[in-house]
């Protein structure tokens, strides 16, 4: 089998997506009285965000790329963060030792972060994100020198799948 991965960098601030909103809309039922019911929607910023993931991932695809259609394993997920100005002298020092530190407040990395980068992913580098079946190494720094997404996947064999 051919080795069919990917690694795309993102210069992006990361941001947390919900699935939907949903809201009280108001309609006309058949005998024209007004009734609420429950509508949906997504926002013009997570819209706008899922779009230039996208058209930057695709930017970065081989010539000739075809979708990966068989099992996928997210090898490394990274999300950088640029430093935030309230910390103290010695989370600098430790920053600029180390060159990243360990970003452990906002958003939950396994659910929200992740939800909007593979949506905006299935169509332009997988079907669907269902086929992710294994995930490795997924991180949330803040970094001094990249603010944006990283990450590599690449298909499994179908032996080792159902």
């Amino acid at each position: 089998m051919k080795d069919r991965s990917l690694k795309i960098e993102i210069p992006v601030k990361p941001l947390p997506v919900q699935s939907t909103r949903h809201c009280i809309r108001w309609k006309y039922n058949e005998v024209g009285r007004k009734v609420p019911y429950l509508g949906s929607y997504t926002s013009k910023r997570v819209r706008e965000y899922k779009n230039f993931l996208c058209n930057t991932a695709k930017a970065q695809l081989p010539n000739g790329f075809s979708l990966l259609t068989g099992p996928l394993w997210v090898v490394c997920c990274t999300f950088h963060f640029k430093p935030i100005t309230s910390f103290r002298k010695s989370d600098h020092a430790r920053l600029e030792y180390r060159g990243f530190l360990y970003k452990t407040t906002g958003a939950d990395v396994t659910d929200n972060l992740q939800k909007g980068l593979w949506d905006a992913m299935e169509g332009v580098i997988f079907e669907n994100d269902k086929q992710i079946c294994r995930v490795s190494d997924i991180e949330r720094l803040y970094d001094p020198e990249f603010e944006g997404i990283r990450f590599e996947i690449r298909e499994l064999p179908e032996d080792l799948c159902k």
